[in-house]
């Protein structure tokens, strides 16, 4: 009997590319294709015992060799391995989760710690609220050591799971269906991994996929004389065909569902599900892309790196993507954003509802849109909120100039709603004492970033602001470029005033919010002049500025707890 099934990746294979970087797999040598030069399969079409497959190389893998190996699996050792990798998974989100909520005490702690300071709290409150501080800091590094130790653990174990080449290789053919494999003596549910390797001159890559599907080696006549069975792994025959709008009693119900994007932190952001029926089973697995079109995505030929686990909330019975790192990185290019979700229910997978608009959110144009920004004669900080993710490298454009429109002060001064607008497009228009287009800080999962001098970024250039006036007014301008279209582009203002000590020692510090309040640095505010300006502008003073100097690393210390934070937020 003329027998053709499709065979489907199912576990593991999707967090193969991002976990490599954190473990090497030891149980062979040489390394898992770190310059991704191979494209596995999707696919594995058997057809008279026969099982095809195409295997390409990336342009830049000019003069490889293929070759490619199959070892087989029990249904039981395909079961361990699925359950390790859930294992990972469930540490990680656990283990977010956990650091997201001690970062938040934290947080709270310094907080009333800085509130301690500024209204002359007693030695002995302040000594206890500063010891409390560290204890929630410590506790939060402690934590973090410990788990990522235990993630190590666990993803040691996954990788020991996976079965190994027996280097019994055969090197494959030209064109397509380059690689055949045998099945002729198969029958019933089959899993296996396929393994590829690559040599040139001494250089060698490997890389795999797990797969799974039944082979019915029955005889008798096909009910269908003429068209070819294909069949889905462990899909049950006797079903309707799947559809979001008619589930069955083995998949969520997402046909009613809303997706809204939400902000996360200073520059992540998150997909928050709600109208969604409670997950089926814990059992089942659901992810979403994120894409820039409408189209279904294709189970059988779909791009694994950009699987997003949703996580199911009972108490708000709404679902949340686990990994904000993922969604800033689609929602910083520029494109429309599309969701659509996929679940997972053992070895099957169906799509449950594609397709669907997500609309942005606004990011913030003024003071809000600054986190932790200052500019002194020895060292820059200027960080801003604008959605972010680490691989996407910026450059921005920064502008500083004196406001000698007193009219946007006058507005500011007394809270009119279209101040900091009015500063906007001042600042826009205006030539200012500075104005260049630089790198912003490489690889930097934080946040969109200029750090140089004392701020403890090598290598960035410290902004030198001659011939600022004391005690007038200026505006810090930021926008991220397009980069050609590639990236949304955000812009920003806000002000300070300047403290100039003499001709080489200057201070600026930005004001955060239309009442003239200091930005919040971190976790702490920097304690300087809380006034509301109703009779007059606030002065800063030398006094404010140095005791906001000995504050730094105080509110330094929120920093790097939150890029810790997110370094492991995978």
């Amino acid at each position: 009997m003329k027998n053709r099934l499709k065979t489907t990746i199912i576990f593991a294979v999707f967090l193969i590319s991002t976990m490599l970087s954190f473990y090497a797999v030891q149980a062979y040598s040489g390394e898992v294709d770190p310059q991704n030069y191979i494209n596995l399969p999707s696919t594995i079409y058997i057809e008279n015992g026969v099982g095809t497959g195409t295997v390409t190389l990336s342009p830049e893998a000019v003069g490889y060799k293929i070759y490619y190996e199959k070892v087989d699996i029990t249904k039981e050792e395909a079961e361990a391995i699925v359950a390790k990798y859930n294992n990972v998974n469930s540490h990680v989100e656990k283990s977010n989760q956990e650091l997201k909520e001690k970062e938040e005490n934290f947080t709270k702690l310094q907080e009333d710690y800085n509130n301690a300071l500024k209204e002359n709290k007693s030695a002995e409150e302040i000594s206890r609220l500063e010891t409390e501080v560290q204890n929630a800091r410590q506790d939060y590094e402690d934590y973090y050591e410990t788990a990522q130790k235990r993630l190590d653990e666990l993803k040691k174990e996954y990788f020991e799971a996976i079965p190994t080449y027996t280097d019994s290789w055969t090197e494959t053919t030209s064109g397509e269906n380059n690689i055949k494999l045998d099945f002729s003596s198969y029958n019933g549910e089959v899993n296996f991994y396929l393994w590829i390797k690559i040599e040139k001159e001494g250089n060698t890559y490997y890389d795999f996929a797990a797969f799974s599907t039944e082979i019915k080696n029955d005889s008798g006549e096909q009910e269908n004389p003429g068209k070819d069975p294909v069949e889905d792994s462990e899909k049950d025959p006797e079903k309707e065909p799947d559809d979001p709008t008619n589930p069955t009693d083995e998949f969520t119900d997402f046909s009613n569902a809303s997706f809204k994007l939400i902000k996360d932190g200073i520059s992540k952001a998150v997909i928050e599900v709600s109208g969604a029926s409670a997950p089926i089973s814990s059992g089942n697995t659901q992810y979403i892309y994120i894409r820039n079109n409408s189209n279904e995505p294709s189970i059988t030929n779909n791009d694994d790196d950009d699987r997003i686990i949703l996580t199911y909330d009972s108490t708000t019975k709404t679902y949340k993507t686990s990994n904000s790192e993922k969604v800033a990185e689609k929602v910083e290019l520029n494109q429309d954003l599309y969701v659509s979700v996929l679940e997972q229910r053992g070895f099957n997978e169906s799509i449950r509802i594609y397709g669907k608009k997500v609309e942005r959110f606004s990011e913030a144009k003024y003071s809000d849109a600054f986190h932790a920004t200052f500019m002194t004669y020895k060292g820059d900080q200027i960080v801003t909120t604008f959605t972010h993710a680490e691989q996407n490298n910026r450059r921005m454009q920064i502008k500083v100039g004196k406001i000698t429109d007193q009219s946007i002060l006058q507005k500011i001064k007394n809270q009119d709603s279209s101040g900091f607008s009015s500063l906007l497009a001042y600042a826009k228009s205006n030539s200012g004492i500075y104005d260049e287009t630089l790198d912003a800080d490489k690889d930097d999962s934080h946040a969109i970033e200029y750090l140089s001098g004392d701020s403890g970024k090598v290598g960035n250039k410290v902004i030198d602001l001659k011939n600022l006036e004391d005690d007038q007014y200026y505006y810090l301008y930021v926008k991220t470029t397009d980069e050609n279209g590639k990236y949304v582009s955000n812009e920003a203002v806000t002000l300070a005033q300047a403290d100039v000590l003499d001709s080489e020692v200057w201070y600026m510090f930005f004001y955060g919010s239309s009442d003239f309040k200091w930005v919040d640095s971190g976790s702490a505010n920097l304690p300087a002049d809380n006034t509301t300006a109703n009779k007059s502008l606030p002065n800063t003073g030398s006094d404010i500025i140095v005791f906001a100097i000995t504050m730094l690393f105080i509110a330094g210390g929120g920093i790097i707890l939150y890029k810790k934070y997110n370094d492991y937020n995978y």
